[in-house]
């Protein structure tokens, strides 16, 4: 299985929804760094 490279606005919408399971049935996830910092931020603001 290929693995899939994911921005922010995915993970935002699926964490919104509480899908983010869907992403493991998906195959193997590749989150970058600076994706990981960014969503953490906008989960600060958003609090």
């Amino acid at each position: 299985m290929n693995p899939i490279v994911c921005d922010t606005g995915p993970i935002l919408h699926l964490q919104e929804a509480g899908l983010l399971e869907l992403l493991k049935k998906a195959g193997d996830v590749y989150i970058p760094e600076i994706l990981d910092i960014e969503v953490k931020e906008l989960e600060s603001i958003q609090k």
